[in-house]
């Protein structure tokens, strides 16, 4: 299995819902693969560049940590543009595949 996760600035002044989303969400997949609930777990966050340094809070603090702790385990991809994104992200996908059905 493979998740894929994009962390944006929130616009204005939108709240950073989606980041605590995703924070609470890449918390919860951690701690069931830690405890064995699921097995190993591919892992890609999409991070908009300027975002770690404005977020902040206790999702905001929770995800930093969540990233500093894994971040020789999963594929972070830092971006601008989120259309830079595309190609590693693919790249990514084809490592799953691969892994999953041997090839």
């Amino acid at each position: 299995m493979a998740h894929i996760f994009v962390l944006a600035m929130p616009e204005g002044d939108e709240p950073a819902n989606l980041i605590q989303s995703v924070s609470m969400e890449l918390e919860r997949l951690t701690t069931h693969m830690d405890y064995g609930i699921k097995d190993h777990q591919d892992v890609m966050l999409l991070v908009q560049n300027g975002l770690m340094d404005c977020i902040a809070g206790s999702a905001g603090n929770v995800c930093k940590g969540l990233i500093a702790e894994k971040e020789y385990e999963w594929d972070i991809e830092y971006y601008t543009r989120i259309d830079t994104t595309f190609k590693p992200t693919i790249n990514f996908c084809y490592r799953c595949i691969e892994k999953r059905w041997n090839l």
